[in-house]
């Protein structure tokens, strides 16, 4: 039986070897780094809070309003010859990809309508959520003394005229190095 089996086996390598014919190859590169920046405490798991504003200046699709800065803080990062910037890629099922903003859907009866969050980076551009990293608008800071410090705005984006009501959402990020 044990035979048969061995004896089988290479017959079938030996015929898939000549019926397989090459037309390209893939090569596929990569790097593995050495850093592994640490989201300091608080910023783990941040809550934004933004300010009470009035449905009256989210009128039309596209207003702003409400901008609230916020900080991510990172340390034990290992500045290298290869890499000396860090960021954040955001990601997540709350994205509405038309918009590249946050949905802010399902938190209640008391929910707010038509109101997204977006995100903008420390030089106020839309950070274009559901976009590949390279993509997105990321900003990078430089790492210094094993810290970064990326900063950042949140505001209220309307869909349309804003109705009054509680506003929820959330979002994850990933480090990413230049």
């Amino acid at each position: 039986m044990r035979k048969v089996s061995l004896i089988t086996a290479l017959v079938f390598a030996a015929i898939s070897t000549n019926v397989i014919a090459a037309d390209g190859k893939i090569t596929f590169n990569g790097e593995i780094v050495k850093q592994s920046c640490t989201v300091e405490g608080g910023n783990k798991d941040k809550t934004v809070t933004l300010p009470k504003v009035s449905a009256v200046s989210l009128k039309e699709a596209g207003n702003v309003t409400g901008t609230t800065p916020f900080t991510i803080e990172l340390s034990n990062c290992n500045a290298s010859e290869t890499i000396t910037d860090v960021g954040l890629s955001f990601v997540g099922p709350n994205i509405d990809l038309n918009t590249k903003t946050l949905k802010t859907e399902g938190i209640g009866a008391t929910t707010a309508k038509n109101v997204n969050i977006a995100l903008y980076n420390q030089d106020d551009n839309l950070i274009k959520l559901g976009l590949d990293k390279d993509d997105q608008n990321v900003q990078y800071a430089k790492i210094a003394s094993d810290k970064a410090q990326l900063n950042y705005f949140a505001r209220y984006y309307a869909l349309g005229q804003a109705e009054p009501g509680l506003v929820e959402t959330n979002v994850d990020f990933e480090i990413i190095y230049k």
